[in-house]
C-alpha cells in the first residue's frame, strides 16, 4: 500500500511538472510574480504555495525522505503554530484532518498550561496561573505507526505578552498566530490592549516591521475634546467610540 501511494505521488509530481512547464517558463519570461496551475476540479493552486507547504510539512515530519511518510499526512494542517495566553485563558486550535487520523497531544510543561484533545480536528489549550513557555507536540497515528505532525509554542503571562517580546517575536509569517493576543500595556487611560496588525513594509509611515496594538472597546468611557484637542472625561459630553490603535 505504501509503495502504491509513493508511486502515485511521483506520478502526480511528474504530470504537474510536464503540464505547467510551458506556463512556468512563459510567466518567468514575462516576469510574473505568481504561477498557478488548474486542478481537475477547476480550482487554481499556487505552485509556490504548494511547494512551500510541502517543504514545511517535510520539516515538521523530521523526514528527509518523504517516501517514508504516508501521503495522507501531507494534507493535515493547523490553524496556528504559536499561542499567547494570559492566566486561565483558553484557546482552541483547529486541525484539518481529511482522513480522520487518530490525533494525540502532549505538553512539555503541564505547570504552565494543559492541553486536551476535543476531537481529531480540535485541541484546547488552557493556561494556568504561572508564567512560562511550553511546547505542545501533536502526533498522528497511521497503520500503527505514530508521526510527529506539529510542535506548537505556548507562552503564558499574568498580564499579557510583554511589549519587548511582541516586538522581537512577531513578524509577517506569524502575525496571524498572535492577532488578539493581550499585551502587557498600561497607558494612563488604562484599558485592555491586544495585538492587531503587523506592517511588513512600513506603508503607514512608522517603519517596516512595526507592530500595532488595539484597545478593547469600553462602552463606559465618554470623552470630549477640549479647546486644545485634549481628551478629558466628561459624562455630560457627547460619547465617542474610543477604539485606540497605536504602534509599539
Amino acid at each position: 500500500m505504501m509503495k502504491k501511494n509513493i508511486t502515485k505521488i511521483l506520478v502526480i509530481i511528474a504530470v504537474i511538472t510536464i503540464c505547467i512547464g510551458a506556463k512556468v517558463y512563459a510567466d518567468y519570461v514575462m516576469n510574473a510574480s505568481e504561477v498557478e496551475y488548474t486542478k481537475s476540479d477547476s480550482s487554481k493552486v499556487s505552485v509556490k504555495a504548494a511547494l512551500d507547504d510541502l517543504y514545511t510539512k517535510s520539516q515538521e515530519f523530521g523526514e528527509k525522505d518523504l517516501s517514508n511518510v504516508p501521503s495522507g499526512l501531507i494534507s493535515i494542517a493547523f490553524s496556528k503554530s504559536s499561542v499567547g495566553l494570559t492566566y486561565t485563558e483558553s484557546q482552541s486550535i483547529l486541525i484539518t484532518n481529511p482522513n480522520s487520523y487518530e490525533i494525540t497531544v502532549e505538553i512539555s510543561d503541564s505547570t504552565v498550561a494543559t492541553v486536551t484533545k476535543n476531537s481529531n480536528t480540535e485541541i484546547i489549550i488552557n493556561a494556568l496561573s504561572k508564567e512560562g513557555n511550553a511546547v505542545i507536540t501533536v502526533k498522528a497515528t497511521v497503520d500503527d505507526k505514530t508521526y510527529t505532525m506539529k510542535k506548537i509554542g505556548v507562552g503564558v503571562w499574568e498580564n499579557g505578552m510583554p511589549i519587548s517580546e511582541a516586538k522581537s517575536v512577531i513578524n509577517a509569517s506569524n502575525i496571524a498566530d498572535y492577532i488578539g493576543t493581550q499585551v502587557d500595556y498600561t497607558p494612563i487611560g488604562g484599558g485592555t490592549w491586544r495585538i492587531f496588525y503587523y506592517d511588513e513594509t512600513g506603508k503607514y509611515g512608522d517603519g517596516a516591521g512595526t507592530v500595532y496594538i488595539k484597545r478593547d472597546y469600553d462602552s463606559s468611557i465618554t470623552v470630549s475634546i477640549g479647546s486644545y484637542g485634549t481628551y478629558y472625561t466628561d459624562s455630560s459630553s457627547q460619547s465617542i467610540l474610543l477604539a485606540d490603535m497605536r504602534k509599539i
